[in-house]
């Protein structure tokens, strides 16, 4: 008798955790070649970001812009820049703010909200774009991608899926 309770219990749970791996939303943080060939996949949560960022063409100075994953797309969080001349904004957006600190002018909010973004991906001599990973892990873009135009998504699945995703 107590037995067969075990594996009634033991059933119940097992049903309810094959539940749990087939429904529990995973966002992710998609970047692919412009042929569609998965690059990489992270997995992010609400409140991680992550940052692009390159060496300004006239100025010489570098810029980030920091995007966040947010219900199934990518959000522009705000651009950091040490000058603004040469083509760099000069003015908040709708619904931003414009910041001064003692390094950086900072446009926050009010940003770019898209599925995916096309990214073009400089050299060592034009751009030196770099990616900065919610895990504060660093990619030198440009010396692995030199003049690609990578796309970068926001992505939605379910747990198993992107645990099987990982290790295939």
């Amino acid at each position: 008798m107590h037995s067969l309770f075990m594996k009634r219990i033991f059933f119940v749970i097992l049903f309810f955790s094959l539940i749990f791996l087939f429904t529990v939303p995973v966002q992710t943080l998609t970047i692919r070649s412009m042929d569609g060939k998965t690059l990489f996949t992270f997995p992010v949560t609400n409140k991680s970001s992550f940052v692009l960022g390159f060496i300004h063409s006239v100025e010489k100075t570098p810029v980030e812009s920091e995007y966040r994953v947010l219900s199934g797309k990518i959000r522009q969080w705000e651009e950091r820049f040490i000058s603004q001349n040469a083509g760099l904004p000069t003015e908040a957006p709708q619904n931003g703010r414009f910041i001064m600190d003692r390094k950086w002018m900072i446009l926050r909010g009010g940003g770019l909200v898209a599925r995916n973004i096309r990214y073009r991906v400089g050299n060592d001599l034009l751009g030196r774009n770099r990616l900065l990973l919610p895990d504060g892990s660093e990619l030198a873009l440009y010396e692995d991608f030199p003049g690609d135009i990578l796309v970068f998504s926001a992505e939605t699945t379910d747990f198993l899926r992107h645990g099987i995703s990982r290790v295939f």
